[in-house]
């Protein structure tokens, strides 16, 4: 078999994507570990609603980052609506 050396530049091959195609490269990333989806996905119910998910999955992506306060915090939150 022949072999093809191919110099891409990720993010000019990411950038001629549509949607779908990298919602491809998100399903296929996911299911090789590489990303977690966000539990909470955007609805599209209000603009409020959705910045607020927005804004919750991005907390829960850098949860490792958060003080011992901050998550006692938001786990007192949670705690008081389940």
């Amino acid at each position: 078999m022949a072999y093809i050396d191919i110099d891409v530049d990720p993010v000019e091959f990411y950038n001629g994507l549509d949607r779908s195609e990298k919602e491809e490269i998100v399903d296929l990333l996911t299911e090789d570990g590489f990303i977690k989806r966000p539990i909470i996905e955007p609805n599209l119910y209000t603009i409020q609603k959705t910045e607020f998910n927005i804004a919750c999955a991005k907390l829960a992506n850098s949860y490792y980052r958060l003080t011992e306060e901050e998550e006692e915090t938001i786990m007192k939150i949670v705690k008081k609506y389940n």
